[in-house]
């Protein structure tokens, strides 16, 4: 039994089996994957690759802190919608908006800049 799917043919297990290596289905087998580094160099396969902690506390502190700011926005919005109605609180989370986001470009912008090497 097999599978068509466009232009490529599915085999299920059987058929695979009673199929040598040199015939059709050899055709799909693709190599494996390179993996490059942030210079674009190959990466070892046989080197295990590990995930490190590169948070530290103040970072971790940062993250939580804002955190809650964005909640308490959140929760102070229904003051702020009831003083200066819709209008007023659609331009204030816009104006919030704008500056956070000309704060995380500049940051972006900085990174892609100086990058921190260790």
């Amino acid at each position: 039994m097999s599978f068509a799917n466009r232009d490529q043919k599915f085999l299920d297990a059987d058929e695979k089996a009673s199929r040598s290596p040199n015939s059709e289905t050899k055709a799909f087998e693709q190599p494996a994957p390179t993996f490059v580094n942030d210079e674009g160099l190959p990466v070892d396969e046989d080197k295990e690759l590990t995930l490190h902690r590169g948070l530290k506390a103040r970072q971790i502190s940062m993250i939580a802190l804002g955190g809650a700011v964005g909640t308490g926005l959140i929760i102070g919005s229904g003051t702020a919608l009831r003083r200066g109605g819709p209008l007023g609180l659609l331009l204030g989370y816009s104006f919030v908006g704008f500056v956070c986001f000309m704060v995380m470009t500049s940051l972006g912008e900085m990174a892609a800049y100086l990058p921190h090497r260790k």
